[in-house]
């Protein structure tokens, strides 16, 4: 099973997620993916970076390593330099460094392989990958692929993992499920009550008051007092367990 769901998840990535870059090239059309939290720096490494390493000597020294986290270490420097790139940052040329052409086509699957494996935040960065991607572009990939439900399924599975250890994971789920499947477009308003309700716990929004209950009732029109009540307390007990990192 997890052969499976790792193959889905790789094939989903180089077909329609981390295909995004390819857009970015000449002769593409550029479409800048959903932010993604910035990436941190190159932990085990900063030392030897004294010594004149570049993020590329990085990212191939941590695909080296073959583990899942040395993955998503690998996939947050190569996104680091895109996301300069796309916003002409000043630090751009460091940024990107070494990166190589080779290292942008691995990415999809350094993501998927930390994502499978439940590398804090992965799962998130993945969601904002598939995000970026225009609606369309997701519709026809749907058309093409039989597997990308399945793909959206075994990323929204990994968010839930996550959410108990993971305050943006109940973030995203909480928007997910509100605005629908970014594939089909079907909404879960029980669960995005219960997400939203986690979210509210643990981060509380001042002053948005008739707007959230506005939201709120745009969510509760179709469900009974019993799944009000269920979803309700499952957010609460979801914020109140919660061993939250920041995302």
């Amino acid at each position: 099973m997890r052969l499976k769901a790792t193959a889905i998840a790789l094939a989903v990535v180089a077909a329609v997620g981390y295909g995004i870059h390819e857009r970015k090239e000449p002769g593409g059309r550029q479409q800048a993916a959903a932010p993604v939290p910035e990436a941190g720096p190159s932990a085990p490494f900063a030392a030897s970076d004294l010594l004149g390493y570049t993020p590329g000597d990085d990212v191939t020294r941590y695909v080296a390593l073959g583990t899942p986290t040395a993955a998503f270490d690998a996939w947050k420097l190569i996104d680091s330099c895109e996301r300069a790139e796309r916003h002409a940052q000043p630090d751009m040329a460091a940024r990107c460094n070494g990166i190589t052409q080779q290292h942008r086509r691995k990415a999809g699957e350094l993501l998927s392989t930390a994502m499978m494996a439940g590398v804090h935040g992965a799962a998130v960065a993945y969601t904002h990958v598939i995000l970026g991607v225009p609606r369309e572009e997701l519709a026809q990939a749907r058309r093409d692929n039989a597997n990308i439900d399945k793909v959206v399924s075994t990323v929204v599975e990994k968010l839930e993992e996550a959410a108990p250890r993971d305050k943006e994971a109940i973030r995203v789920l909480s928007r997910l499920y509100r605005h629908g499947n970014p594939v089909t477009g079907e909404r879960n308003a029980e669960k995005a009550l219960v997400y939203l309700t986690a979210e509210h716990e643990l981060v509380p929004a001042a002053g948005l008051g008739e707007a959230r209950q506005r939201y709120v009732a745009s969510l509760t029109v179709d469900l009974t007092p019993e799944q009000i009540q269920r979803a309700r307390d499952a957010g609460l007990q979801l914020a109140r367990n919660c061993d939250c990192k920041e995302g």
